[in-house]
């Protein structure tokens, strides 16, 4: 089962999130004493810290799906699995063989059978069917488990010796012989023997392709007792083969069709639905990680793909026809009990699923069929140990554009201290923002002064002009190869100055733009931070006498 998962292709949004929920729950609330206390002249620190991509990352990202590779690019990896097992793939059948052995159609007189105690040899070879689940065509099968059972009743006046044996069954290292006792001539004999299959071997022959047989050979020695032998006794004989259970089997193991996932789908957490801005995936992929260790290949088929999105709507994932299905090798005879691992993509040079992997993208559904033997007859082997793991990945890496993407969010603020000082004797005030922007995004801030009620004071920056956080600077490739320094001074008009002093909270307004105003594709590595530093400076007037 899916759990429900962070939205891979809104991780820009969490820099947005985390940008403002770090300032105030990490260097701001939990670190440093916002309410100034004044002295004639205050120049210092409000907030600083050192912000990376995957510190903002691992805050939303609380399961482990991000990932970093050698170069430390970041991508979010989701996954599911599916397993199919020999005895899901191929069951051996109980056999019954039934044989009415001896029956005669007359009456035969005893004196015609010779002297008493004289024996007369019958023999049959008889060819049975072995039954079969599918179309398989087994050449040889090395049993782990399972039994013969031989139920015999004769109701002929004569005992005898029954013997059954086969080239075609091995036990023990040697040809199969079974002998049966028939010592009791008052026409009432039955008995049932049961013989043990572990570590025997069956041969089967092939040689007509509709069918798969066993041959087996029947030898009885009727010993004369002087009865007549009426046409109505019989010597019967049922041979069933039970509870197969097979070590290997060689030979054509047929076609296994089977659904092993139905539509399954990877779940993510959509986007808040007071989010404005786009967000374009460059590269998202599905990867088909397969290992098998059955003798037999397998075309394994991706249906039903679809993105799903906010409004529940559904777009089809489509794929080029030459992918689908995937051909997924296995081992030969030469490497039995070894693993063959086979692994695909589909990204957007085989498919459309970078063109519908956009903002309001909630999740993706998929189903898979696994198709034993896709080009038909061939040698196979299966091992009891032989299994096909199935893994779907679900890989997105951190390669996308973003534009127009806003969010705000407020937090307590406070200034002023208990020394006495109050608005008069604020002569000026100034802020200044330092910033080290390694990060491929263009981020505006704006900042609000509010009141108790959220109703909105004054403005820290001038509307026209609030982008002060330019990217990185970015090379062809997307990657940040330079950082990018800016220095922002903000001095406060006196009716600014008089709104700070009655503000209560302060809301912080974000737009936050790939590279080149969203324009462009932009990669983000672990190596990407964002350094800031905001700090305050104030004069004041003082009035002082002899006691204050």
């Amino acid at each position: 089962m899916w759990l429900k998962k962070f939205l891979p292709h809104a991780a820009i949004l969490c820099l947005l999130l985390a940008f403002i929920s770090c300032v105030n729950d990490e260097w701001m609330a939990d670190k440093y004493d916002l309410t100034v206390q004044w002295e004639p002249v205050f120049e210092g620190p409000l907030i600083y810290g050192d912000l990376s991509i995957e510190d903002m990352l691992t805050r939303f990202d609380t399961s482990g799906y991000l990932i970093e590779d050698s170069t430390h690019f970041l991508y979010f990896i989701f996954d599911t699995s599916e397993t199919v097992y020999a005895n899901e793939y191929l069951d051996i059948s109980n056999q019954r063989f039934i044989q009415v052995f001896f029956q005669s159609e007359v009456d035969i007189p005893g004196s015609t059978l010779g002297n008493i105690g004289d024996d007369t040899t019958f023999v049959q070879t008889k060819n049975y069917e072995f039954a079969r689940m599918g179309d398989e065509r087994l050449d040889s099968i090395r049993m782990k488990g399972g039994e013969i059972v031989i139920y015999v009743t004769s109701t002929i006046k004569h005992t005898g010796t029954l013997t059954i044996y086969s080239d075609q069954i091995e036990l023990n290292g040697q040809q199969y012989r079974q002998t049966i006792d028939i010592s009791d001539p008052s026409g009432n004999f039955s008995t049932t023997l049961r013989v043990p299959l572990a570590g025997s071997s069956l041969y089967l022959d092939n040689s007509n392709p509709d069918t798969t047989f066993l041959e087996m050979v029947f030898e009885f020695t009727l010993i004369n007792s002087g009865a007549d032998i009426l046409a109505s006794e019989i010597v019967h004989i049922t041979k069933a083969f039970e509870d197969l259970d097979y070590q290997a089997v060689y030979g054509y193991a047929g076609v296994y069709d089977s659904l092993i996932i139905d539509k399954d789908l990877i779940e993510f957490s959509s986007t808040p639905e007071d989010f404005r801005g786009r967000i374009q995936l460059a590269d998202p992929q599905l990867h088909l990680k397969v290992d098998n260790s059955f003798g037999v290949p397998f075309g394994i088929e991706l249906l039903d793909l679809e993105a799903r999105f906010k409004d529940a709507s559904m777009t089809p994932i489509t794929l080029d026809p030459d992918v689908n299905p995937i051909i997924i090798n296995a081992p030969t005879i030469d490497q039995i009990g070894q693993k063959i691992f086979s692994q695909t993509a589909i990204d957007r040079n085989n498919s459309n699923i970078n063109q519908i992997a956009s903002t309001d993208l909630t999740g993706i559904q998929f189903s898979v069929n696994a198709l034993g033997n896709p080009t038909g007859f061939m040698n196979n082997f299966i091992l009891d140990t032989s299994h096909l793991d199935v893994n779907i990945e679900v890989v997105i890496p951190m390669h996308l554009r973003a534009e127009g993407l806003e969010l705000a969010d407020t937090f307590d603020f406070k200034i002023g201290g208990e020394e006495g000082f109050g608005r008069e004797n604020i002569k000026s005030f100034m802020f200044q923002l330092e910033t080290e922007n390694r990060l491929p995004l263009e981020v505006s801030i704006q900042v609000y002064l509010m009141d108790g009620n959220h109703n909105k004071l004054d403005s820290l920056f001038n509307e026209q002009n609030w982008n002060i956080l330019p990217s990185g600077v970015v090379d062809d490739d997307g990657k940040v190869i330079m950082t990018t320094y800016k220095k922002v001074v903000v001095t406060l008009t006196e009716s600014q100055i008089d709104n700070v002093f009655i503000t209560e909270r302060i809301m912080i307004k974000t737009l936050v733009e790939t590279t080149d105003q969203g324009i462009r594709d932009i990669k983000f590595y672990s190596t990407n931070s964002l350094g800031f530093k905001l700090g305050a400076r104030a004069e004041v007037s003082v009035t002082s006498d002899e006691n204050n």
